[in-house]
C-alpha cells in the first residue's frame, strides 16, 4: 500500500510540474561539463572541471564557459580541505559580457567513498 502511495505522489508531482513548464516560454538549453581528477598521493589530489552552457534563444542569447580548479588535502577518512578558483566568461548579449573569478576555500565532510552513493557537504 505504501509503494502505491509513493507512486501516486510521484505521478501527481510530475503532472503539476509539467503544467507549470507548459505555461512558461522556455528556450532550449545545452549544459555540458567534463571533470578530471588526479590523485597525487593518499592525501593530495587535484581536480579540474570545464563547462560550456548555452541558452538557445534569439531573444535572450546566453553563453557561459567555466573552468574550476581545486586542490584537495584529505586529512581524515571522511574530511578534506579544499582550495581552488572558479572562473567564468559569460556572454549575455551583443553588448553585455562578463568575466568572473571566485577563489574559494572550504572543508568537506563526506560518506565512505567506496560505497555506491557519495554524500558530501562543502562548507
Amino acid at each position: 500500500m505504501k509503494q502505491k502511495s509513493v507512486i501516486f505522489l510521484l505521478i501527481l508531482t510530475l503532472i503539476v510540474f509539467s503544467k507549470v513548464l507548459k505555461s512558461q516560454d522556455i528556450a532550449p538549453q545545452i549544459w555540458s561539463n567534463v571533470g578530471v581528477a588526479w590523485n597525487i598521493n593518499e592525501h593530495f589530489s587535484w581536480r579540474n572541471s570545464v563547462a560550456y552552457n548555452v541558452l538557445l534563444s534569439d531573444e535572450y542569447p546566453w553563453h557561459e564557459f567555466t573552468l574550476t580548479s581545486t586542490g584537495v588535502y584529505k586529512f581524515k577518512k571522511y574530511f578534506e580541505a579544499t582550495l581552488g578558483v572558479y572562473t567564468a566568461r559569460t556572454k549575455q548579449s551583443l553588448s553585455l559580457n562578463s568575466y568572473e573569478v571566485r577563489p574559494f576555500v572550504g572543508f568537506r565532510a563526506f560518506t565512505n567513498s567506496e560505497k555506491r552513493w557519495l554524500i558530501s557537504n562543502l562548507t
